[in-house]
This record gives C-alpha cells, structure tokens and sequence, in this order.
C-alpha cells in the first residue's frame, strides 16, 4: 500500500488577499525578509535566526537557502545576492550596512522601501481597475448593436472586437 504524503494546514500569511505564503509576490517577500533581519538584528539575534523566524510566511526553499548560506559563514551580502532577494541596489546598501556596523538601520530603510512600493502597487492597480473596466465594455459593447440587429455579420463583429482591441 502506498503511503499517502500528509500536508501540513497552515494559516494564511496574507488573510486580507486569501493568498497563501507561497502566491506572495516579490515585493512582500522582499519587505518580509528585510523587516525580519532588521528586527531580529535589533533585539540581538544573528542574521540567521532572523530570516528563521518568518520561514512560515516566506517559501521554505528561500528561508531554508537564506538560513544555510549565513549559518555556512557567508555574508548577508553574499547570501541575498546569490539568493536574488533585493534588487542591486539592496546588496549595495546592505554591504554598506555591515561595513559600517549599521545594518539594522540599513535592512529597515529596504523594509520600509518596499512596503512603500506595495501600498503604490496596489494603489495603482485599484486606481486603474475601473478605466480598465469601462475601456474592455466600450470595445466590446459598442459594435453589439450591430451584430444583434443583423446587419453585421459575426466575422466582421469579432474583426471589429479585436481591431479595437489593439
């Protein structure tokens, strides 16, 4: 008999959007793991106890990777740019920040960058939903009256749809 492969139920990182830890687009992950390096640098961890602490909220092969690369002796440096979390600009200002002893200050400034461009990303997609909305009605909708009455055929009422479209 085959053994059946038991999944673990675990809350939903994201309750407001319903997505599940591993659905998190890049800029909360990114916002995620910063916020927790710079909070646990604050209270005294090591870097590697840090990013442990979200491993339920980041995909485990990520936090994983993070948590053996800087137990192994690798910099954070080192370990955000071979794991791609942060953007150059992030590495740069985090290899300052453990030059300069600063890296607490330095990992919260990305954290808040990156909450920042959240809350713009999700402003921009609410102020844009409706245009959007009304945009794909018009093209749509405009040639129906046509197509309803007869007078224009369903090849040209598709032709016109996606002539419009584009």
């Amino acid at each position: 008999m085959a053994k059946r492969r038991q999944t673990r139920i675990r809350p939903n990182s994201d309750s407001k959007h319903g997505t599940s830890p591993a659905q998190l687009d890049s800029l909360k992950r990114h916002r995620l793991i910063f916020d927790a390096l710079c909070r646990g640098l604050e209270a005294g961890m090591t870097p590697a106890a840090s990013v442990a602490v979200v491993k339920d909220e980041v995909p485990r092969a990520i936090s994983n990777g993070i948590v053996s690369d800087l137990e192994s002796g690798r910099s954070v440096t080192e370990t955000l740019t071979k794991r791609r979390i942060g953007s150059h600009f992030d590495h740069c200002l985090v290899s300052i920040g453990e030059t300069s002893g600063r890296l607490a200050e330095t990992t919260r400034f990305i954290a808040e960058r990156y909450g920042r461009l959240t809350k713009q990303r999700q402003l921009l997609r609410e102020k844009l939903r409706m245009p959007l909305f009304v945009g794909f009605l018009a093209i749509v909708v405009l040639p129906l009256p046509g197509f309803v009455s007869g007078s224009v055929t369903p090849v040209k009422y598709f032709t016109t749809v996606l002539i419009s479209a584009l």
